[in-house]
C-alpha cells in the first residue's frame, strides 16, 4: 500500500501484511536477489524477522547477486563503529587502513569452521556486521568483485547466512517406536556412478549439425573488427586471433545444437532471444 495515486519507492511504502508473518520463505529466492525487482520489494514490505531463501543457485550471474539478500537479511542495530563506511574511493590512509582491517576480519572468519563462529550463542558476540550490505559492496570495481577479494570475504558471509546440509551431517531421526537416532545423511544415499555412452548420428543429422556448427564456432570467439564470412571449412579460430570476450549468443546457440540441430532450428525459426535476461522474462 502507497500513499498517492503514483508508484513510490519501496521505502516510502508500508504493506497491510507488513508484520503479520514471523518467518518468510521464499521458494526460487533467487528470483529476489535484485533488490529493484517486484519480489525482492514483496518480501521486503513483510517486515518479517525472519527470510528463508530456498535455491540452488544464489548467486546466479556473479558473486554480487548476494548484495540483495544482504539487503533484506541485515538489521542495523549488527552495525559495529566504521562497519559499511569505508568505500573504494578513500584516499585517507586512515580510511585505508580500516579497508585492510575490515579486508582480514573477513579472511579471520573465513578460514574459521561454522560451528566455532557461532558456539558462543551470544548474537552480540557474533561477527554480524560482516552482512552489512553496503561494506560488502565496498570491496567491488565496476561492478565486479576480484576473484581474489571474493575468495576471501565470501566465506565468512556464507557460513552467517546460508543453511545447507552434505553427504557427512550427522542428524537426528524418528524411529517407528518413537525413539530417536543419530544417523550420516550419507548413509541413506545410494552411491551413484557415471557412464558415457556415445550417440552416433544418422548421416542426414550430422549434415544439418555441421552446416549450424562450424559458422557458430566461428562466431564464438570472432577476432575484433573482423567482417570475414563464417565458412564451414574455416573450423576453430586460430590461436592468434585476438578475441576480446565470447558471443553468449552463439554459445547457447551450440547448446542448442548439442541436444539436436532440430533445437536450433526451432530457436531460429521462432525468433526467439536465447540471451538469459530475454529468457527470464
Amino acid at each position: 500500500m502507497c500513499t498517492g495515486d503514483k508508484p513510490e519507492p519501496v521505502g516510502q511504502c508500508r504493506s497491510i501484511f507488513a508484520g503479520r508473518f514471523d518467518r518468510v520463505i521464499a521458494d526460487e529466492g533467487h528470483k529476489a536477489k535484485d533488490k529493484h525487482t517486484e519480489a525482492h520489494k514483496a518480501i521486503a514490505l513483510l517486515e518479517a524477522p525472519h527470510v528463508w531463501f530456498l535455491t540452488a543457485t544464489p548467486m546466479y550471474n556473479k558473486v554480487l547477486d548476494l548484495n540483495g539478500y544482504l539487503e533484506m537479511l541485515y538489521r542495523n542495530e549488527w552495525e559495529r563503529p566504521s562497519a559499511g563506511e569505508q568505500g573504494n574511493d578513500g584516499n585517507g590512509q586512515e580510511e585505508q587502513q580500516s579497508f585492510k582491517d575490515l579486508k582480514e576480519e573477513y579472511a579471520h572468519y573465513s578460514s574459521t569452521e561454522r560451528d566455532d563462529i557461532f558456539r558462543t550463542g551470544d548474537p552480540d558476540d557474533l561477527p554480524l556486521h560482516l552482512l552489512n550490505p553496503k561494506t560488502f559492496r565496498s570491496f567491488s570495481k565496476d561492478g565486479q568483485i576480484a576473484a581474489d577479494v571474493a575468495y576471501c570475504i565470501l566465506p565468512a558471509i556464507l557460513k552467517m547466512i546460508c543453511i545447507r546440509r552434505d553427504r557427512n551431517d550427522m542428524v537426528e531421526a524418528l524411529e517407528e517406536d518413537g525413539t530417536t537416532k543419530m544417523i550420516r545423511i550419507g548413509d541413506a544415499i545410494p552411491p551413484y556412478s557415471i557412464a558415457t555412452v556415445e550417440l552416433r548420428m544418422t548421416t542426414k543429422e550430422q549434415a544439418a549439425h555441421d552446416q549450424y556448427y562450424f559458422p557458430l564456432v566461428r562466431r564464438l570467439r570472432k577476432p575484433k573488427g573482423s567482417t570475414k564470412e563464417a565458412n564451414p571449412s574455416d573450423g576453430l579460430p586460430s590461436v592468434g586471433d585476438k578475441t576480446p570476450r565470447v558471443d553468449m549468443r552463439a554459445l547457447r546457440r551450440l547448446t542448442h545444437l548439442a541436444f539436436s540441430s532440430k533445437l536450433e532450428r526451432l530457436v531460429a525459426r521462432t525468433g526467439t532471444s536465447n540471451l538469459s535476461d530475454d529468457i527470464s522474462k
